[in-house]
């Protein structure tokens, strides 16, 4: 169809193109969105010829034909178009092919910048997830790293703490520094609570049971309240928040200093 718009088909060729146009309305729209191009494409870079150039034009014109004299009618022999030259021809079908190329070239790069671009953006997403993770195991490396500081430090006394009567497996780690009184559970084995309740802990000393806090099944080892003194040290099953006296009843697991 861009051929067709240049003017360089055949008679033949042009009656194929303006059939197809005339039963088929997109071809013919698309014909004229070619016109609609080329004629702004011509618009843009046409350049307007100077005076001399049109006076030296009209000079060959009057040299050709003869002066012409006021009143005196002339008869103009009417001639067919000259066919176009294959020259003209080859020009025309560069000019359409590389009209091709460059759009093409244009698409291609285009949707390659584009491509570029989510691709950017999705680098950029998975940097700032890694990102996060690696913090994330930064902080839980640096929070593991002062625990086990801690348990190794030999100011510390670790209580084993077995399981009662009413859950003989159980068993509870205590890491108990005397002279700062922090104390750090590690649970090692404890049923899950059921809905409404949560475990406490509990310092023993001279037979006063003092609330050491409730914690919670998460996994980690939990810094506890701070305990000056104590001799032993117990859990019990608690109402959630827990409570100002043990329920004797429930206590899991308990150990002596």
């Amino acid at each position: 169809m861009e051929l067709y718009v240049a003017g360089v088909l055949s008679v033949d060729e042009n009656m194929e193109v303006e059939e197809y146009a005339l039963h088929h309305p997109e071809i013919k729209s698309e014909i004229n969105s070619i016109e609609k191009a080329f004629e702004k494409y011509a618009l843009a870079h046409a350049k307007q010829p100077s005076k001399s150039v049109l006076n030296n034009v009209l000079s060959a014109i009057e040299t050709q034909n003869g002066k012409v004299h006021k009143g005196e009618g002339r008869i103009l022999q009417m001639k067919p178009a000259a066919a176009v030259s294959p020259f003209l021809k080859y020009l025309a079908y560069a000019a359409v092919a590389l009209l091709f190329i460059s759009g093409s070239l244009n698409i291609y790069y285009y949707n390659k910048f584009q491509n570029t671009q989510q691709q950017l953006v999705a680098l950029q997403g998975e940097n700032e997830y890694l990102a996060n993770q690696f913090n994330t195991m930064q902080a839980n490396y640096d929070e593991l790293a002062g625990e086990m500081n801690f348990i190794k430090s030999p100011d510390n006394i670790a209580v084993t703490m077995k399981g009662s009567a009413l859950q003989p497996d159980a068993i509870a780690t205590i890491y108990w520094n005397k002279q700062s009184g922090d104390v750090h559970l590690n649970v090692n084995n404890l049923p899950v609570p059921p809905q409404g309740k949560q475990y406490q802990l509990w310092a023993i000393k001279d037979g006063e049971r003092i609330d050491a806090g409730v914690f919670d099944m998460d996994g980690s080892i939990q810094i506890m309240k701070n305990i000056p003194a104590a001799d032993a040290f117990a859990v019990t099953l608690e109402p959630v928040g827990g409570s100002k006296v043990p329920t004797i009843e429930l206590i899991y697991v308990v150990g002596n200093v």
